[in-house]
């Protein structure tokens, strides 16, 4: 569906900039309480009545992000998300409701469960943005390549999600579960960077695997229960400058799942059926870009 709307004149917001303004988590924030997400629910729909043909989430949960700013032993944050309310200091005053099993913010948080956490706020951000449009919009998911990944988190490779320490493909296996039509990259700004992007898809193709559990020692063990992994979510990928552009146009071809390559700026390129992808640019909305070719 994605790649069918992809026409010439088709707007996508991809950003939103007064969800960003006064945090340091730049909208993420919102996703943690029943508030804000009436606030990101309310910014997408304007997204959409003000004309926009794709919605995406627009803003940064993963886990390398959330670190950086020093999220998950912040307990200044109110948090309706997680295992506890927080009182004052590291003190859980309130069990809360809604049945999350994550206790963040806490001191020491794990690097599995700053995985878990974060996957569990993408999730929720996609379901945000599909409840909020309705079926006015194709929606989609906003992840972030992380260069530093491994660096953040090596002991989670290989067993939380896809096994890439909270990059670009734990973000998109977590948020595929709320099933969006397309996913946004941000960040990939080399041949090897788009490298990696083509590298995860592949190892994240649809497939029938038996189910693995772990039991209460930490131990994997294989069922006999089939049960299918990976997603084919079309692509959108985001570029920040001239260099990265063209590195994404080179690498577009070899990834199958590019729907559509965007500019930082107005390149004024010709239109070419024969790419296979669109290509788009900033439009006079900001957070907007437009399919020019």
């Amino acid at each position: 569906m994605a790649h069918q709307a992809l026409k010439i004149g088709c707007r996508v917001a991809v950003s939103f900039p007064k969800l960003v303004a006064g945090d340091s988590l730049l909208g993420a924030q919102n996703v943690l309480t029943d508030a804000g997400r009436k606030v990101l629910s309310s910014t997408y729909k304007d997204a959409q009545t003000s004309g926009a043909d794709m919605v995406s989430t627009g803003i940064n949960v993963s886990t390398s992000f959330l670190d950086a700013n020093g999220f998950f032993n912040d307990f200044s944050r109110e948090n309706d998300v997680s295992y506890y309310i927080t009182g004052k200091g590291n003190v859980p005053v309130e069990i809360n409701p809604r049945g999350y099993k994550l206790c963040v913010p806490r001191s020491g948080v794990s690097a599995g469960e700053k995985l878990k956490f974060s996957g569990m706020l993408g999730k929720i951000a996609t379901s945000s943005v599909k409840n909020a449009v309705g079926g006015g919009a194709l929606t989609g998911a906003s992840v972030t390549f992380t260069p530093d990944a491994k660096k953040m988190a090596p002991a989670t490779a290989d067993f939380i999600f896809a096994g890439d320490s909270g990059n670009l493909g734990d973000q998109m296996l977590a948020s595929a579960e709320a099933l969006p039509d397309f996913f946004v990259v941000h960040g990939c700004s080399s041949s090897d960077d788009f490298q990696y992007v083509a590298d995860t898809l592949k190892k994240l193709t649809p497939k029938t695997v038996k189910e693995e559990i772990f039991d209460t020692k930490g131990f994997k063990i294989v069922t006999d229960t089939d049960v299918t992994t990976g997603f084919d979510i079309p692509l959108i990928l985001m570029t920040e400058s001239k260099d990265a552009f063209e590195a994404a146009l080179g690498a577009a071809p070899e990834i199958p799942q590019v729907v559509c390559v965007s500019s930082h700026e107005p390149m004024h390129l010709e239109a070419n059926e024969s790419r296979g992808f669109s290509i788009a640019e900033p439009s006079s909305n900001v957070g907007e870009i437009v399919v020019v070719s």
